[in-house]
């Protein structure tokens, strides 16, 4: 009876041991949320920004201030921002 059960477990064993080929999984990039990107904004905002953001966009600088601050939304600021922070490290 021995024999036959420790062969039962080898041969467990040796299926387990077999390694299965993987999938490979590919991920797509989701865009980032509205809120995603105000929080990197606020991570990598520099001085001088606000009003780099506000000429180039055309918005007066307290308004991109309150727009960066949250207290105000507007897409098109956010996105021009972020595109401004994107390559920084």
């Amino acid at each position: 009876m021995g024999g036959e059960t420790s062969e039962f477990i080898l041969s467990i064993i040796r299926v387990k041991s077999k390694k299965m080929p993987q999938k490979t999984i590919e991920s797509k990039k989701t865009p980032l949320t509205y809120a995603q990107k105000l929080a990197l904004i606020s991570q990598k905002i520099r001085r001088g920004d606000q009003k780099r953001i506000s000429e180039m966009t055309g918005y007066s600088p307290s308004y991109v201030s309150y727009v960066l601050n949250s207290v105000y939304s507007n897409q098109s600021i956010v996105n021009y921002a972020y595109k401004i922070m994107r390559p920084r490290k």
